[in-house]
């Protein structure tokens, strides 16, 4: 599966990007262990740093994580969660972010765009996979606008059913940054 790219870069309105050092050390800590959708457990992920947090799955193992940044992904490989916080000093807007994040990748087929004064959701497909693959990522910055919380599922389709409910869940529980 194809690592979503939208985690790992800092932006600004020059449209230039810098990619996150990971300084993992290639660890693997499994948070909990697999279970079915319906009877989900859950774990919290908090960024003391930036002040945000989201309800994770407890079927994914956190599989790096860098400043600003986090990776789980399912055992079998087959889903892949990325959570990230960055600053906005240039205080980007919602609308100005979600252009820029149209744009950033074009092996992403948008079919679902939703916004709010703070907040905004991309859904779709990854066009370059073996197989139909969805991606979800859901953003929300803060008050002030001077910094910005997300997070990015992608899964196979044929897992559709199984991960929408966890994919609503997460969305829901996504806080902005202080």
């Amino acid at each position: 599966m194809r690592r979503p790219a939208w985690g790992r870069f800092q932006f600004s309105r020059k449209g230039t990007s810098d990619v996150d050092k990971d300084d993992s050390g290639g660890r693997d800590i499994v948070i909990g262990t697999a279970g079915h959708a319906a009877a989900a457990s859950w774990d919290r992920y908090a960024n003391d740093a930036m002040g945000y947090s989201v309800g994770v799955p407890d079927r994914l193992a956190l599989e790096r994580e860098s400043e600003g940044r986090v990776s789980f992904r399912q055992v079998d490989g087959s889903a892949q969660l990325d959570v990230f916080g960055v600053t906005n000093p240039e205080r980007l807007t919602v609308g100005e972010f979600q252009a820029m994040m149209v744009a950033a990748d074009p092996n992403r087929r948008i079919t679902y765009r939703a916004a709010g004064r703070s907040w905004f959701v991309l859904s779709g497909y990854l066009e370059d996979e073996a197989e139909p693959t969805i991606f979800y990522a859901k953003f929300m910055l803060n008050g002030r606008g001077t910094a910005l919380s997300a997070f990015e599922i992608s899964y196979p389709q044929a897992d559709k059913a199984e991960f929408n409910p966890l994919v609503e869940q997460m969305q829901d529980s996504l806080t902005s940054p202080h």
